[in-house]
C-alpha cells in the first residue's frame, strides 16, 4: 500500500519548484493537507472552487445537431436545388425539398442527441472510483470527486486516478511505458528528485491513466509461473483489466481463461504451440467484445468485410473487430495442425512431463551444489 496526494497545483505563479522536487513538508503546507487526509469541510470548500462541467439544454443540443446536419455537403446541395427551384418558379418542388431537408435534419439531430445521452449515461455508470483517506478514514469516492490535497491510497493493480505526488511508499512500482516509452516497471518513493529530472526518472510522481495490467504468466528468465487468478482478482477489484502474454506457456501449460478471470490473452505460435512464424492467437472475454475499440482498423474490422464503402465502419460485436487487415493465410493452417497435434497429446500430460524433467534437473544441480535461480515451489494454482 502506498499513499499519494494529487499533484495538481492551485494557481500559484510564485512557486517555481515543480511538484516532483518539493520536500514533503512544503507539499503538505502548499496543499494545506496532512497524512490523515482532508476533512469533509475542506473537501466541500475545494470542490466549490473546482470547474463544473455544464451541459447544454435539450433544445440547444438539438439545434446544434440540426445546424451540423445542415452543414453536410449533401444537405447544402439540396438547399441549393430548393433555392434555384424557388427562383425559377417551381415553388411546389422547392417546398417539397425544404420539407424533406427539415425532416431529415430533425430525425438525425434527435437520434444523435439520444445516442450522446445514452453514451453519457453509460460513461457515468462505469466511472471508476478512487480510494482516498479523509479525516483519517479510507473511503471510495468517484474519480470526479477528487480535490487537490486528497490522499490517494494505491496498491498492486490499482487504477491511478490522478497525477499525484508520492508521500509514502513500500515497494511501490508502476508501469509507465505508455507514457515514457521505457519498458519495465518504475520504482516509486517519497523522496523528491531534482527539478530537471527527465519524466521517466521522476520516482516521486504517479501518473493518471494506468488502467490495464499486462504480464506474462510465465517469466521467461526464470520459468516462474504467476498466480494469474490472483492477479485478475486484484486488477478487477481496482477497476483494471488483466491482459496475459501466454507466449511462454500456451501449449505447455493448461490454460482456462474463464476460470482464471483473464480479460484478454495473447500468444505467439512459435514456442510451445509448435506453429510457424507470422500468426498469433488472441482471446477476448465476452464482456469486452463491444466495449473495446481497436487501435487499428481496416476492411476486416467491418461487420460485413466486403462492404468496402469508405464513409462508414460498423464494428462486429465480437473479437473480429481486431482483425484489421489481410492475415498470413498460409500460416493459419500450420498453427491449426499444431494445435490439433497438441490436443491429441493432451497439454496436461505435456505439462506433467515437463515438470517431472525440471524436478530431476533441479535435483541433479543441487547435488552438484549449483545455485538454483528459478523458483522451486509451485507458485501457481
Amino acid at each position: 500500500m502506498a499513499s499519494a496526494t494529487p499533484a495538481s497545483r492551485p494557481a500559484d505563479p510564485a512557486s517555481a519548484v515543480p511538484v516532483h522536487a518539493e520536500p514533503l513538508a512544503v507539499l503538505w503546507e502548499r496543499t494545506s493537507s496532512r497524512p490523515g487526509g482532508l476533512t469533509a469541510e475542506e473537501v466541500e470548500q475545494r470542490r466549490g472552487t473546482a470547474v463544473v462541467r455544464t451541459e447544454d439544454s435539450p433544445a440547444m443540443a438539438i439545434f446544434e445537431e440540426v445546424a451540423e446536419s445542415l452543414a453536410e455537403p449533401l444537405m447544402l446541395l439540396l438547399l441549393l436545388v430548393a433555392v434555384l427551384s424557388a427562383i425559377f418558379g417551381e415553388l411546389r418542388d422547392a417546398i417539397a425539398i425544404f420539407v424533406v431537408i427539415v425532416i431529415i435534419g430533425a430525425v438525425e439531430a434527435i437520434a444523435e442527441v439520444r445516442a450522446k445521452r445514452a453514451l453519457g449515461a453509460l460513461r457515468d455508470l462505469s466511472a471508476p472510483n478512487a480510494l482516498v483517506r479523509r479525516a483519517g478514514v479510507a473511503e471510495a469516492v468517484p474519480v470526479g470527486g477528487l480535490v487537490v490535497g486528497d490522499v490517494l491510497l494505491v496498491e498492486a493493480g490499482s487504477l491511478v486516478a490522478a497525477d499525484a505526488r508520492v508521500v509514502e511508499a513500500d515497494g511501490l512500482a508502476t508501469d509507465e511505458s505508455r507514457l515514457t516509452g521505457y519498458p519495465g516497471v518504475a520504482a516509486k518513493g517519497a523522496d523528491p528528485v531534482a527539478a530537471d529530472t527527465p519524466l521517466a526518472e521522476r520516482s516521486s510522481l504517479l501518473h493518471a491513466g494506468t488502467a490495464v495490467v499486462c504480464v506474462s504468466d510465465v517469466v521467461y528468465s526464470t520459468g516462474q509461473r504467476l498466480d494469474v487468478a490472483g492477479l485478475a482478482e486484484a486488477a478487477h477489484r481496482n477497476g483494471a483489466l488483466l491482459i496475459i502474454d501466454a507466449t511462454q506457456s500456451a501449449g505447455g501449460i493448461p490454460i482456462d481463461v474463464g476460470a482464471l478471470g483473464v480479460d484478454a490473452l495473447i500468444t505467439a505460435s512459435y514456442k510451445w504451440l509448435c506453429g510457424p512464424f507470422g500468426v498469433a492467437v488472441m482471446y477476448l472475454a465476452p464482456h469486452l467484445h463491444e466495449r473495446l475499440e481497436p487501435g487499428l482498423v481496416g476492411f476486416r474490422s467491418h461487420e460485413q468485410m466486403w462492404d468496402l464503402r469508405a464513409d462508414r465502419l460498423k464494428l462486429p460485436p465480437n473479437a473480429h473487430r481486431f482483425e484489421f487487415s489481410t492475415m498470413a493465410y498460409g500460416c493459419a493452417p500450420g498453427l491449426a495442425s499444431s494445435i490439433d497435434y497438441l490436443l491429441r497429446l493432451d497439454v496436461g500430460r505435456i505439462f506433467s512431463r515437463n515438470k517431472t524433467l525440471a524436478d530431476l534437473l533441479i535435483e541433479g544441480l543441487r547435488e552438484r551444489n549449483a545455485e538454483i535461480l528459478s523458483p522451486t515451489y509451485d507458485g501457481a494454482p
